[in-house]
């Protein structure tokens, strides 16, 4: 089994509800990585790059420069909440709480959900960076 590997930005910004320094209002350049596995098809190669691209393009442009709302935020009444919901900026999504952790999870049943291939190909892992030296992954192990 081989794999390949594609990868693309956002920039957004969240808070972690309770957390001393996370807690309050900043934001990331996110990198998210994703993996995926099978055997080369007939045409050579595992899945056209520009397919698994496009999948991954349309799911961080729907978080790219926004806020990003989690349940904890809601269930704090988080007031940033309120004023992105009304400035049409920002992207509520299912996770507890907006970490690194939770976006790789939440990316990857994304991914995994708009997976459109006539093949073996399924999708291993999902990195999240924060930073160039700090990162999540969920893995299909997981």
């Amino acid at each position: 089994m081989l794999s390949i590997k594609i990868e693309d930005h956002f920039s957004a910004a969240h808070r972690i509800e309770g957390h001393p320094k996370c807690g309050r209002l900043h934001g990331h350049n996110y990198v998210v990585e994703a993996v995926f596995a099978g055997p080369i098809t007939g045409m050579g190669y595992i899945a056209d790059f520009a397919e698994l691209k496009a999948i991954l393009k349309d799911i961080t442009d729907s978080v790219d420069h926004v806020y990003l709302i989690s349940g904890s935020n809601i269930q704090a009444g988080d007031p940033y909440a309120e004023i992105a919901r009304d400035r049409d900026e920002a992207a509520e999504i299912d996770v507890d709480v907006s970490s690194a952790e939770q976006l790789a999870e939440w990316f990857y049943n994304m991914i995994r959900r708009a997976l459109n291939i006539d093949s073996d190909v399924t999708i291993e892992s999902v990195k999240v960076y924060e930073t160039p030296n700090t990162w999540a992954e969920y893995n299909a192990r997981s």
